[in-house]
């Protein structure tokens, strides 16, 4: 009677160590896959020069590339970002599975002003971008909402 008392503890034990390497795995091949997604919208971004967004929300073939890497992960972007959900609308709550911020790039420092661009060319920009990640914990869910983040080098002539 008093061995089976005590195999009770134990495999609450190792259940919980079994749950949490399984959820720290996950966390790990979550946060890989939105580097992957974070870095396939950068190079997006810079091959057409700042010009991801349509009339309905970002371009169809950018979000078929988040679609086609299964990131489902969401959350709310910081002030100033952009946020779009799986369908591609603009949205402000916490549904937003991509953001993005454009800033200008500038000649001069003060107030504002992020990083010199070069004096040779008209308008410049850079954009950064949010995707988030989480940690997953089967049977319970998600617990919370991570962000990993980016930004392309110096667009010219962006609009």
């Amino acid at each position: 009677m008093k061995e089976g008392l005590t195999g009770g503890p134990i495999l609450l034990i190792v259940v919980f160590f079994i749950l949490l390497f399984v959820g720290i795995m996950s966390t790990t091949l979550n946060r890989a896959n939105a580097s992957g997604v974070k870095n396939d919208v950068v190079q997006y971004i810079k091959n057409y020069r700042g010009k991801f967004r349509d009339s309905d929300g970002i371009d169809d073939e950018l979000l078929k590339t988040i679609k086609e890497s299964n990131h489902y992960s969401t959350g709310k972007c910081s002030n100033g970002y952009d946020g779009y959900d799986r369908s591609g609308t603009n949205v402000d709550n916490s549904t937003a599975v991509l953001c993005v911020k454009m800033v200008e790039a500038v000649n001069e420092f003060g107030e504002g002003k992020e990083i010199l661009a070069d004096p040779d060319k008209q308008h410049g920009c850079y954009y950064m971008v949010q995707l988030f990640y989480s940690f997953y914990i089967p049977m319970v869910s998600s617990v919370w909402s991570m962000k990993v983040t980016g930004q392309t080098p110096i667009v010219y002539n962006c609009s």
